[in-house]
C-alpha cells in the first residue's frame, strides 16, 4: 500500500483492488493473515484510510463482509482518533466526506448496512458539533429534517437511528427545532404499520430526554410521547426485544420526574410485565428493575402508590422460588457464585432494594404474612426463598423488625434443622445476615443461642456446604460480637472447633475436599482476632494441625 501515502493523488485501480484485499484479509480465519493485514492497515495514513474506507462502504460489488469491515474501521476512524485524522485532511477531501456519507446513507438499499451507516453519520455528527453547540454539518442536519418531512417509512427509520445515537444533533438550534423534533418522534411512535418504527422511535424519544436530563420544561412538553414509549415497551417485550424496556429503566434512574405524569401507567405496565411467566428472566426482571430503581430515585412518589408495591411483593417472592434442584449441590467442593442472571438472585436483590429505597413502614406489612406462609410450605424451595426474604429486608426494615426480632431469629433458628440441606444453608446465611444488620444489639442478645446453633451446624458432617455456611455466619457474628461475650463461650467454642478441624483435616487428606475447611480454618482466625490475647493458651492445640495444613 506504499503507492496510496502522496496525498491527494487519486487511488488508481489497483490499489483499491490492493485495499480490499486488505480488508478481506482483516476477516480472514487464519489468525496470522489477519495479523499481518492488522500491521499493514495501521500504517497506512488517515486521509488514505478514509478514502478508501468510504470507497469501500459504498461499492456494493465489494461483497456484504469487506462492506460490514470497512464500515467498522471508518466508524473507528471518526470515532476514537478523529482528532489525529479529521482536522488533517483537506478542506475537499473532508467535504467529500460528508457528501459520500449521506448519499450511501441515502442509496443504500440493505437494511443492515444501512444502520451501519446511520452509526457512522451519528459519529461524524458529534464531533461536527463545537463545545458552543455549533453544527459544523449543516448539510447533515437538512437531510435529517428533510427526511422527518418525507412519506419515506427508510428515510424515517434512518433519522431515528441516527437522532438515537446522538440525540444533540441539532446543537444550539434545538431549542428552535423541538417542533420538529417532537414531529419526527410523535408520528413515527403512532405508526401502527411498522413495528420496528415504533420501537426505534421510542428509543429515540428516551434517549432524547436523557440527553435533556436537567431540562425540565421538557419533560412537561414531551409528555404527551409517554403513552406511546409505555406501549412500545409493551409491544417490543412480546417481540423478544428488551431494548426499549431498557430505556424505562434508565429514564426511572436518571429523569423519574418525567415519568410523573404517567407513574401509575408505567408502575402497572411493569408489574404486568414482571409477572408474566411467558416472557424471558431478563425481560421480567427489568421490568422489576423500573419499580425498585423508582423506589430509589423517586421514593416520594413511589409511596403515593404503595398498593401497587403490595401486588409486586408476591411476584418479587415467587421469582425467589424459581431454584433448581441440584443434587451435586450437597458434595460440591467450592461455594457457587451468585447467579446474577437467575430469578432468584436478582429478586432477592430487588426485595433488599426495595426495603431500603420505601423503609420498613411500607415494606414489612406487605412482606411479613407472605414470608411466613413461605416458611411453613412443604416445598424446600419455598422455605428456602422465606429465609432470604427474611435475611434481604432486614436493613430496610431495621427498626420495625426490633420488636419483632425475638420470634424473628427463634423461627430462623428452627430451620437450622431442616430435612433440605439447602434450607439450612439459608438459615445460615440469614442469620450471618441480621448479625449484620442488627449489629451489635444482635450479639448481645442472641449470643448464648446462636453460637451454640451455628455450632451444632458445624458438627453436621453429613453435608460440608451446610458447615461452610454455618461457619460463614459465625465468622460475621464473631466480628461484631463484644470480646466479653465471646470468652464466655471460649473453651467449648475452641473444643469444638478442633473437634471437627481433626475430622476436616482428614478427610482433605483422605478425599481432598477443602471447602468447609477452608472456612473452618478462617472462623479460627476471626475468633483469635476477635479476644486477642485470650487466645494464646490454646495456639497449642490448633497449631500441629494448621501447620500441617499449610
Amino acid at each position: 500500500m506504499a503507492a496510496t501515502a502522496s496525498a491527494g493523488v487519486p487511488a488508481t485501480v489497483s490499489e483499491k483492488q490492493e485495499f480490499y484485499q486488505l480488508l478481506k484479509n482483516l476477516i480472514n480465519p487464519s489468525c496470522m493473515v489477519r495479523r499481518q493485514a492488522e500491521e499493514i492497515y495501521e500504517n497506512i495514513p488517515g486521509l488514505c484510510k478514509t478514502t478508501f474506507l468510504l470507497d469501500a462502504v459504498r461499492n456494493r460489488r465489494a461483497g456484504y463482509e469487506v462492506r460490514q469491515m470497512a464500515a467498522a474501521l471508518l466508524r473507528r476512524l471518526l470515532s476514537s482518533g478523529f482528532e489525529e485524522v479529521y482536522p488533517s485532511l483537506p478542506a475537499d477531501v473532508q467535504r467529500d466526506v460528508k457528501i459520500e456519507l449521506i448519499l450511501a446513507v441515502k442509496l443504500e438499499t440493505h437494511a443492515s448496512m444501512r444502520k451501519k451507516l446511520c452509526d457512522i453519520f451519528a459519529v461524524l455528527a458529534r464531533n461536527l458539533i463545537d463545545e458552543d453547540g455549533t453544527n459544523h454539518w449543516p448539510e447533515g442536519l437538512k437531510f435529517l429534517i428533510d427526511s422527518i418531512y418525507s412519506k419515506n417509512v427508510v428515510l424515517w427509520e434512518v433519522a431515528l437511528h441516527v437522532f438515537w445515537h446522538f440525540p444533540g444533533i441539532f446543537g444550539t438550534q434545538e431549542r428552535h427545532d423541538l417542533d420538529i423534533i417532537k414531529r419526527l418522534l410523535d408520528q413515527c411512535i403512532q405508526d401502527q404499520e411498522h413495528p420496528a418504527i415504533r420501537t426505534l422511535s421510542a428509543r429515540a424519544a428516551a434517549a432524547f430526554v436523557l440527553a435533556n436530563e436537567n431540562n425540565i420544561a421538557l419533560f412537561k412538553d414531551f409528555a404527551d410521547l409517554l403513552p406511546g414509549i409505555l406501549q412500545a415497551v409493551n409491544d417490543s417485550c412480546y417481540q423478544d426485544d428488551d431494548s426499549v424496556l431498557e430505556s424505562l429503566v434508565e429514564i426511572a434512574d436518571t429523569v423519574p420526574k418525567y415519568l410523573g405524569p404517567y407513574l401509575e401507567d408505567t408502575l402497572q405496565l411493569s408489574l404486568k410485565l414482571c409477572g408474566d411467566s411467558r416472557l424471558s428472566n431478563l425481560q421480567r426482571q427489568l421490568a422489576l428493575e423500573v419499580i425498585v430503581t423508582l423506589s430509589e430515585t423517586a421514593t416520594p412518589m413511589l409511596k403515593k402508590h404503595t398498593n401497587i408495591i403490595a401486588q409486586a411483593v408476591p411476584h418479587i417472592l415467587a421469582m425467589m422460588v424459581d431454584l433448581q434442584d441440584d443434587e451435586d449441590w450437597v458434595n460440591a467442593d467450592e461455594m457457587e457464585e451468585d447467579d446474577f442472571d437467575s430469578n432468584a438472585v436478582a429478586a432477592e436483590s430487588a426485595l433488599d432494594r426495595l426495603a431500603c429505597g420505601l423503609g420498613g413502614k411500607v415494606v414489612l406489612p406487605m412482606t411479613k404474612e407472605h414470608i411466613m406462609q413461605m416458611l411453613q410450605s412443604p416445598d424446600w424451595k419455598y422455605r428456602h426463598a422465606g429465609l432470604m426474604a427474611l435475611s434481604a429486608i432486614g436493613e430496610g426494615c431495621h427498626q420495625q423488625m426490633e420488636s419483632i426480632l425475638d420470634e424473628t431469629v427463634n423461627s430462623v433458628l428452627l430451620f437450622l434443622q431442616d430435612p433440605h440441606p439447602r434450607v439450612r444453608a439459608a438459615a445460615c446465611t440469614t442469620l450471618g445476615q441480621m448479625a449484620t444488620d442488627f449489629a451489635p444489639n444482635f450479639q448481645k442478645k442472641f449470643h448464648e443461642t446462636v453460637i451454640a446453633a451455628l455450632l451444632r451446624t458445624m458438627e453436621n458432617q453429613g453435608n460440608q456446604r451446610v458447615q461452610s455456611h454455618a461457619a460463614s455466619a459465625l465468622i460475621i457474628f464473631i466480628e461484631d460480637c463484644p470480646k466479653s461475650l465471646l470468652v464466655l463461650y471460649l473453651d467449648s467454642m475452641v473444643k469444638n472447633l478442633h473437634s471437627i478441624l481433626v475430622i476436616k483435616l482428614q478427610e482433605l487428606i483422605r478425599n481432598g475436599t477443602k471447602l468447609a475447611l477452608e472456612q473452618l480454618v478462617t472462623t479460627i482466625a476471626s475468633v483469635a482476632d476477635t479476644i486477642e490475647e485470650k487466645f494464646v493458651p490454646y495456639y497449642d492445640i490448633f497449631m500441629p494441625s494448621l501447620k500441617h495444613i499449610s
